[in-house]
């Protein structure tokens, strides 16, 4: 089974066809709708990461969390496999650009309280919402 394969070089464009043909020959297909051919000063995107210079994510993916993160933040509580989750995409995030993603993991340790078992059974927080982009719980 095979999915996606990336051809890179000045060459590539050249020896498309003959890629294609060697997975024909083996009785595969290759949907021509699926075959893109990204220039050198475009954003080429392969599996999800930008890969021109060296591997990154888009600048929309990490404002998208970053945004996701915040929004969370504000229901005031959020369950634990919310929070692992929204900690799976950071860690996707560290292994090709660790600077964007501790930014995120403070964001997420600032503005995402844990909670541990059922969300359903507590009472909603109250925040209050700071210039420094933290909320903070009010106290009763």
């Amino acid at each position: 089974f095979v999915d996606d394969i990336t051809l890179s070089g000045r060459k590539a464009p050249l020896i498309i066809e003959d890629v294609i043909k060697v997975i024909q020959r083996y009785g595969l297909s290759v949907s021509n709708s699926k075959k893109k051919i990204m220039r050198s000063n475009d954003a080429q995107q392969v599996t999800g990461l930008l890969v021109n210079k060296k591997p990154n994510v888009s600048r929309s993916y990490v404002e998208k969390l970053r945004k996701d993160i915040i929004v969370t933040g504000q229901n005031g509580f959020i369950s634990e496999q919310e929070r692992l989750s929204i900690e799976g995409r950071v860690k996707f995030i560290s292994r090709v650009n660790p600077n964007h993603s501790n930014r995120l993991q403070r964001l997420i340790d600032n503005i995402l309280p844990i909670v541990i078992g059922n969300v359903r059974d507590l009472k909603k927080f109250e925040y209050r919402d700071c210039r420094c982009a933290k909320r903070h719980r009010l106290k009763r």
